[in-house]
């Protein structure tokens, strides 16, 4: 969901500081997130790290990402197909993979997204040894999760400002179960051609049947895009 993301630049980077509160977190957190975008025409290719600098799980990085996409534009309609994989180490023995295939569909004032999400949790060496876990159990899948988001924005795509609000169950570094969707309100502004500064609220619920395990909780983050080139 990056449709105030211009596509003029080819280099790009992204920088932001994520604050925030979870089921999962030993009290309030801060984190970072670095993350550089390559554009060739109508292909895009990014990548981005997450670190703890507060609370943190004690994994460098916390998570990663890469991102490989597409943008077409027809008229006042865009389609913006990609391809995700996603690493998280959510602690010292426990590590989740996402493999997903989404695309968002971009129009005036909305955005849309569809797509599915393939999860792997797997126990490292330390966990088999600590937990006395046989090797041949030491990876659950989930597949076939549905990605879907709703985004409404006040001014126009492509406005020097903005502000919307979406309902989705995909953030930055984290696909949830289709049931268990979190809220988004977010808002950016285009200082020139090179920098934009946005802020995002995000609001986690503890899904439909308020699983524990469900990461509910409260985030704030703010930053940067720089157009490098």
């Amino acid at each position: 969901m990056s449709a105030n993301l211009s596509l003029s630049g080819q280099f790009s980077s992204i920088t932001y500081l994520e604050q925030g509160k979870t089921n999962i977190s030993e009290g309030p957190f801060i984190k970072g997130s670095i993350g550089l975008s390559a554009k060739k025409e109508i292909l895009r290719l990014d990548l981005s790290f997450r670190f703890g600098l507060l609370n943190s799980n004690g994994n460098i990085p916390e998570a990663f990402k890469v991102l490989a996409g597409a943008f077409v534009q027809a008229g006042e309609h865009a389609l913006r197909p990609s391809l995700i994989v996603m690493n998280n180490y959510y602690n010292t023995t426990v590590n989740v993979r996402d493999l997903a295939i989404l695309t968002d569909y971009e129009k005036t004032h909305f955005s849309y997204t569809l797509g599915l999400d393939f999860k792997t949790y797997s126990y490292n060496n330390k966990a088999l040894v600590e937990y006395n876990i046989e090797a041949e159990n030491r990876k659950l899948s989930e597949n076939w999760n549905l990605i879907w988001a709703i985004q409404y924005f006040l001014k126009p795509l492509g406005n020097k400002w903005n502000i919307s609000l979406a309902i989705t169950n995909i953030d930055d570094y984290l696909i949830n179960q289709e049931t268990n969707p979190f809220f988004k309100l977010s808002g950016y502004y285009d200082v020139n051609e090179k920098i934009s500064l946005f802020g995002m609220f995000v609001y986690k619920n503890s899904g439909s049947f308020n699983l524990s395990s469900n990461h509910f909780g409260y985030q704030i983050k703010c930053g940067l895009r720089w157009k490098i080139l």
